[in-house]
This record gives structure tokens, C-alpha cells and sequence, in this order.
């Protein structure tokens, strides 16, 4: 086949380009981390931000570069995920995935504004925890059962706290009140942290925790009614499951990390490495696990993306069978 002068300047061109992206892609291999990386969490300090400065401090002696968190807290969790979502696609901002931003917003406000398989680079899904189900001591009661008792005869009277929004604790009381046919009004926050606390001030009645409850169970001003996992938690294990109690309930939620998407694929791939490598650490595993009752998982990307899949799945099944929406 005969090949022209132009044909061939064409080829060589296309080939130069090639040739061009493939170095450039090496250089920022080598190049990358060369400066401190930002962590975006959509809620404010607590239990759960402890766990992430636990992984990320794992990730930053692995990439010799220092991960940096920046808590933006509010709105129901948009903030801070609007900022990840606009953050340069460089590699220099990446953010945490929980639940909440990660499965509930896409699957029950309309106006969510982004889409997780799109819009998002998963990077790990580090664990999942059931939930810790408290109530202020001046209540008096002791057990699920008295409770819903207690609910069934103020209804309306009562309340709870929980972040406002798309909170994954604010969607599992719906859930559970609903089981339960009860009616408890809702006192919105920032995040689980400042609702506990108010919580342990006798501000507000009830909430869904995490490990955050601990101090405040010990130092009496809150009591364990039961925790929402399919089994006992290790933390509390005198503390029945809602299930044993009677009320067909049991509720997981978890953590992960994420980047924006279109990340350079050798940054995508050392981020990635880099978060397998610290997850899979002893210290970090210990660490997370002491708290109690925390699952730890560790899956990559791809597993990563078909759980959330199935959870935004799940929780439009529920959104539609309960009439529960996010507005």
C-alpha cells in the first residue's frame, strides 16, 4: 500500500500526540502527591470524622505527602459534597462517601444535583456500623418496648435529634417510627455529634447514634434502648437488637472515600493503592475496630460501586413503600 507524504506527516502526528499523553501521564505519576492533599467531610467533628483522620493519616505516611481535613458540615451534608463535586480533578481534593450523600440523597431528592456513578471516583468503602438507638434518662424507660408505649401515648410529644436533610440516622428513625407507628417530631442538625450533645443536655429525647454515645452511656446521661444490627453489637452487649424487641428493623450504614471524577488514571490508581494498603494495616484495622461495632471492609472500587448501587435501589424501594422524601 502506497502511503502519501501527507498521509504519513497525519500518522506521525497522531503518533507525536500518543506519544505526548503517554509521558504526560508519567510525569504526573512521578510528580504526584507534591503537595498536601484536601479532605473534604460533609459533617462536623465526632466518632465518625475520628475514623476518618484514622485512614487518612494511614494514607498520607503512605504517600509521604500530609492529608489535610477540612470539615464543611451543613445543609444536609450538600456542602461539603458540592465542594468535592467541584474540586479541581487533579487529585488534590478528595472527600468522604457515607450513606447518607452517597445512597440516600441520590436516591430520595430529586434535586440531588449529581450522580455517584457519573459525577464521582470511588475510591474505597472502608466499613459499615449498626446504629445505637438512646434516649435521655428523664424519660425513664429502659427498653424498646416502653418506648413505643411511652411514644403511643403523647404522639407527637416527643422528639428526636438527627443532621438535617439527607442524615442516614434522620432516614433510619423514619424508618423505624414507621414500624413501629409512632410519631416523634424531628430536631434538625449539622451532624450526629452537636444532636448528641444536646441529646446528653436533655435538649432533646432520642436519637440514633454511633461510638459517640460511649462517653455519655458511661457518665449516665444517656441510656442504650437497643442497637439496629442484625446482631448484638460487641459494644453494648447487654443492649438487645430492635429485631429482638419485636419491631422488624435492622439498619447498617458506612463510610467510604471518594474523589471527583475524570481523575488523571495514575493518580485514580495510586489513591486508590495508597487507601487499600492503609485499610489493610493492622494499626488502622485495630483502631477501627475498637470501636465496638464496626465491620470493617475495605472494598475497592468496583465493589464499592455495586454497593452503592444497591443502596440507592434500596432506598428508593423504601422512600416509595414508606412515603418518605428529601426536600
Amino acid at each position: 500500500m502506497k502511503v502519501t507524504r501527507k498521509e504519513f506527516k497525519g500518522f506521525a502526528a497522531v503518533v507525536f500526540c500518543i506519544a505526548s499523553w503517554m509521558l504526560a501521564g508519567a510525569a504526573i505519576a512521578q510528580a504526584w502527591p507534591a503537595k498536601a492533599i484536601e479532605v473534604i467531610v460533609p459533617f462536623p467533628p465526632g466518632a465518625v470524622d475520628t475514623r476518618v483522620r484514622i485512614v487518612s493519616d494511614k494514607v498520607s505516611k503512605i504517600l509521604g505527602k500530609p492529608l489535610v481535613i477540612q470539615n464543611r458540615p451543613g445543609a444536609g451534608f450538600r456542602i461539603g459534597t458540592d465542594a468535592l463535586l467541584r474540586a479541581p480533578k487533579d487529585g488534590y481534593t478528595i472527600g468522604v462517601l457515607a450513606q447518607a450523600n452517597g445512597a440516600i440523597t441520590p436516591a430520595l431528592d430529586p434535586n440531588a444535583g449529581y450522580d455517584v456513578r457519573k459525577d464521582l471516583t470511588l475510591l474505597t468503602l472502608v466499613y459499615e456500623t449498626p446504629l445505637v438507638f438512646v434516649v435521655h434518662p428523664s424519660l425513664g424507660v429502659n427498653t424498646i418496648t416502653d418506648f413505643i408505649k411511652l411514644a403511643k401515648k403523647q404522639p407527637g410529644k416527643l422528639n428526636y435529634g438527627a443532621a438535617a436533610g439527607a442524615s442516614a440516622y434522620r432516614l433510619w428513625f423514619e424508618v423505624f417510627m414507621t414500624l413501629a407507628g409512632i410519631d416523634l417530631q424531628h430536631i434538625p442538625y449539622k451532624g450526629t455529634a452537636p444532636a448528641l450533645l444536646d441529646l446528653a443536655g436533655g435538649r432533646t429525647q432520642a436519637a440514633l447514634g454511633d461510638a459517640g454515645v460511649k462517653p455519655f452511656v458511661e457518665v449516665g446521661k444517656m441510656v442504650v434502648l437497643a442497637t439496629t444490627g442484625s446482631q448484638r453489637s460487641p459494644m453494648f452487649p447487654n443492649a438487645p437488637t430492635i429485631q429482638e424487641s419485636g419491631v422488624p428493623f435492622v439498619a447498617n450504614t458506612w463510610l467510604g472515600f471518594a474523589a471527583p471524577s475524570n481523575l488523571p488514571r495514575e493518580v485514580n490508581q495510586r489513591l486508590v493503592e495508597a487507601f487499600a494498603e492503609a485499610v489493610r494495616s493492622p494499626d488502622v484495622r485495630a483502631a477501627i475496630e475498637a470501636g465496638g461495632g464496626d465491620v470493617l471492609l475495605g472494598l475497592g472500587p468496583a465493589a464499592f460501586q455495586v454497593r452503592v448501587d444497591e443502596e440507592i435501589q434500596k432506598f428508593r424501594r423504601i422512600g416509595a413503600q414508606l412515603n418518605i422524601k428529601i426536600e
